[in-house]
């Protein structure tokens, strides 16, 4: 808990993690443990079980914006792109469910994702997060059957003008493939000037 897996496509000289293609990295970390069951991913006959880092990583943008500057430390860089899985109700100390308290808490990413909007709001177009903010909330993570609901709530939030223009940007910043204006070392800093 708390340290997520690293999938890279790039070397590191520590640490070095299995080279997966993107779809199995992607499965890893949607694996809910009480959702879908874990993938497998390895060598042959080595291959080891992932599940998503909900419980106490949920948001490992911290974590990644580290590892690049360690790795890439004189690189400038276009965007950072934060894919949420929906907020949760608030959590409340008065529930009923003591246990299903702390289990939303130990989920909540969504201080991770405000100190980032805050991180990077003087720089334009640099940190973009995709979030369904409403309807999700309703969903138990015991409730398999509600594949519907998700889909009905993420198409909705994705086809909103703030969601469709944020993509919009997201896209055309990708697709300049120009040197960033910011550099991994502002990257990991605090707030930016």
């Amino acid at each position: 808990p708390g340290m997520p897996q690293l999938f890279r496509t790039y070397e590191a000289t520590w640490n070095q993690s299995y080279d997966c293609p993107i779809w199995q990295a992607a499965r890893a970390t949607t694996t809910s443990p009480l959702l879908f069951n874990p993938i497998r991913i390895g060598p042959a006959g080595m291959e080891e079980p992932f599940v998503d880092a909900s419980l106490g990583c949920n948001n490992p943008l911290d974590v990644i914006l580290e590892e690049v500057y360690r790795v890439f430390p004189e690189r400038y860089v276009s965007c950072v792109i934060s894919l949420g899985a929906g907020q949760l109700a608030p959590a409340s100390t008065y529930s009923h469910d003591f246990s299903k308290f702390l289990v939303k808490l130990a989920c909540n990413c969504e201080d991770t994702a405000n100190n980032a909007e805050l991180r990077f709001s003087s720089v334009q177009n640099v940190y973009f997060r995709f979030n369904v903010a409403h309807g999700l909330e309703t969903v138990d993570v015991e409730d398999r059957d509600k594949a519907a609901v998700v889909k009905a709530h993420t198409d909705s939030y994705i086809l909103a003008d703030e969601a469709s223009r944020k993509m919009t940007d997201a896209v055309k910043v990708i697709a300049s493939r120009t040197v960033g204006n910011i550099s991994t070392a502002q990257l990991r800093t605090s707030i930016l000037a």
